[in-house]
């Protein structure tokens, strides 16, 4: 029997890409209604300060080693992520194996380039600080990139590793170290004060809108020209 690669999709998207549309339909509808508030001073505004400013005072009491692990976030969803997805890119070259390969450029590069034109439309200034605890930032704060790239990126790794893992166990382990990455990502952001909570929101909703639409068209075209080929 020959054993299965380490990193392949599984074809869930392309079977019921009914899956992927409601993923791009739930993240942009989240993603319109933050972006509304925003725009138009809602009532989460307010929220968004005092989360961002109660979070802040914690952050700047805790221990020098604390603040260093939770600044973590950044580089889990930055540096690493950007590592993780040209290991990914490289290891599909190699197997050849061009719909993964195109599924992670969209996630590695197409993520990030949808955030910046995203964030420049909005141009939200990023939370200030008498005391800050990491340098200054003048990139627009809305929705936040960590997040986009991060559920795409982390997203995307976790559907590869599902079709290795045969059990149920592994397959549900692997989804929640994906998702515990994610949500350390958008607390390190928040609590350093790198963002605002609908920043985050924002970005999560973004990146799973995005991982929809981007996914399941590759799953889905890859699977119409095996059609066609037959």
């Amino acid at each position: 029997m020959n054993e299965r690669p380490l990193l392949k999709s599984p074809l869930l998207l392309a079977r019921k890409p009914w899956i992927g549309w409601a993923m791009f339909l739930t993240g942009i509808t989240i993603f319109i209604l933050l972006a509304l508030n925003l725009v138009l001073k809602g009532p989460l505004l307010p929220f968004d300060k005092a989360v961002s400013d109660s979070w802040h005072q914690v952050a700047v009491e805790v221990s020098p080693t604390m603040r260093a692990l939770t600044r973590g976030g950044w580089y889990l969803g930055n540096e690493v992520a950007v590592v993780v997805a040209l290991i990914m890119g490289i290891y599909f070259i190699v197997k050849r194996f061009w719909m993964e390969f195109w599924m992670t450029v969209a996630g590695g590069v197409g993520a990030p380039l949808f955030f910046l034109a995203t964030s420049h439309t909005f141009n939200r200034a990023r939370p200030e600080f008498a005391i800050p605890i990491e340098p200054v930032v003048t990139q627009p704060s809305f929705p936040s990139g960590h997040a986009v790239i991060g559920v795409a990126v982390y997203g995307l790794l976790a559907y590869f590793l599902i079709q290795h893992n045969r059990s149920a166990f592994a397959k549900t382990a692997v989804i929640l170290m994906a998702f515990a990455f994610i949500l350390f990502i958008g607390f390190s952001r928040i609590f350093t004060g790198g963002h605002y909570p609908t920043d985050v929101l924002a970005g999560y909703a973004l990146g799973l809108a995005w991982s929809g639409v981007a996914y399941t068209t590759i799953e889905v075209h890859y699977a119409r020209r095996a059609e066609l080929r037959l």
